[in-house]
């Protein structure tokens, strides 16, 4: 997962001589369980703007929980984060996150077209319709372009 932080509007922390960093990651109390089962213990976490981070953990111990739930694609059960400022999942700070999953996450509510679509709005791509169009093309996915995203495919021998 990176944050581009390379936007003029990123909110700026500190105080006092103008030596300010901008946080890219902020984490309060940050928590994700499923019934009882804890998958991410709660997580206090800041990350200025330019700073690298690893996150090293066995096998469960919520590496990948964490970075779902800072990039918008999984509801915390507590707590909060932001990414430079804004709402982890909100419009903008998904457009300042990249990351890219072992298992691709398709958002239920979007037709693939609709998929294109928001992955050029983030990156604020204009004329970007032809070469979606192209895209869908070339996978032989034209014909599917309004279907949403399926969990489970059967395939046909």
């Amino acid at each position: 997962m990176s944050v581009d932080s390379a936007s003029d509007s990123a909110p700026e922390s500190g105080a006092g001589s103008g030596a300010t960093a901008a946080v890219a990651i902020s984490t309060a109390g940050l928590a994700k369980s499923y019934g009882e089962a804890p998958a991410l213990s709660p997580i206090d976490l800041e990350v200025p703007a330019g700073q690298r981070l690893s996150l090293i953990g066995h096998n469960g111990s919520g590496k990948t929980t964490l970075i779902r739930m800072l990039s918008g694609m999984l509801e915390p059960s507590a707590g909060s984060a932001t990414i430079l400022g804004v709402p982890a999942g909100s419009p903008e700070a998904r457009a300042a996150v990249s990351y890219l999953s072992d298992q691709p996450v398709f958002y239920d509510d979007l037709s693939v077209w609709q998929h294109i679509e928001y992955v050029a709005r983030l990156h604020r791509t204009d004329d970007w319709e032809d070469h979606g169009a192209h895209l869908l093309e070339a996978v032989g996915l034209a014909a599917r372009a309004d279907d949403l995203p399926t969990t489970s495919v059967s395939y046909t021998h």
